[in-house]
């Protein structure tokens, strides 16, 4: 990978820490039901498609 493209992957996993812990925050201070902006539920989605992924090929293999 180029550098310009490792800087770019080491911004996108920083933000989706930062995204992570204000998810975390807000469940903390509202519980489960705590309203998500529109990145928050993103993340949320990505990674459970992430998971989902990671199952099928567990399985499929």
């Amino acid at each position: 990978m180029k550098s310009e493209q490792l800087d770019l992957v080491n911004l996108v996993k920083r933000t989706d820490k930062e995204l992570e812990t204000s998810i975390s925050k807000k469940r903390e201070e509202h519980g489960l039901d705590a309203e998500l902006d529109a990145e928050e539920k993103a993340l949320i989605v990505r990674q459970m498609h992430e998971e989902q992924d990671d199952r099928n090929k567990t399985y499929l293999n």
